[in-house]
């Protein structure tokens, strides 16, 4: 939301007016030349819809209303240089945990712009697609998932997906673990490398480890 990439914003600094209050000095210099104590992340954090890009408005697929609420970003438009140059180097990511009901208005668009939509597929699905088209190739992916994908029907076309365009390194498994309070789902944290077949490497399973690991 526009309220939380504001806040994250402010963070740093915040953090250094604690941590370190400026010699008069050096607060001087910084009106003199209309410096600040950190650069701005204006261009760093930013608020807006992962999924649905601003290509939507071409069709008929929302409404007015819809549309505003929608929120729909293009990563080419906020990132320019990143994307010219071929991609983020790592998007790591906890995809929410929404009903499948609660998006279904935007299922007819992501039936045509995702290779992973299935009827029954979860949220999380779009959400590694969308990050594996904006690595570099060679870039890192991160994401904390619900394994269900690994057996379910609907799971197929997003593990069709990461067997034709990443490289799955390390595979931790939660089962059992409350990580998310109150949640039911058993979830898994999947590290993988964007590239082609020819260049797949071995896949490291790590388990959960038990209260004598830690």
């Amino acid at each position: 939301a526009p309220r939380d990439a504001h806040v994250l914003r402010q963070l740093p600094v915040l953090a250094v007016h604690r941590d370190e209050v400026p010699r008069p000095d050096q607060r001087e210099h910084q009106l003199e030349f209309h410096e600040t104590l950190l650069p701005s992340l204006s261009k760093n954090v930013v608020s807006g819809n992962s999924l649905v890009s601003t290509d939507y408005e071409s069709g008929d697929l929302f409404g007015d209303e819809s549309a505003k609420r929608v929120n729909a970003m293009s990563f080419a438009a906020r990132f320019p240089s990143i994307i010219s140059s071929g991609g983020f180097d790592a998007i790591f990511g906890n995809p929410p945990y929404i009903r499948m009901e609660e998006f279904k208005p935007l299922k007819a668009y992501f039936a045509q712009m995702y290779s992973v939509h299935e009827e029954r597929a979860d949220i999380y699905a779009y959400f590694v697609e969308r990050a594996l088209s904006l690595l570099r190739s060679g870039g890192t992916l991160g994401m904390i998932l619900s394994n269900k994908f690994m057996k379910a029907k609907y799971g197929r076309p997003l593990r069709q997906l990461f067997d034709k365009n990443a490289s799955v390194e390390k595979y931790v498994d939660l089962a059992g673990a409350d990580v998310f309070h109150g949640a039911t789902v058993r979830t898994v944290i999947v590290i993988a490398k964007k590239t082609t077949p020819q260049k797949k490497s071995g896949i490291a399973y790590v388990p959960l480890p038990t209260r004598w690991d830690l």
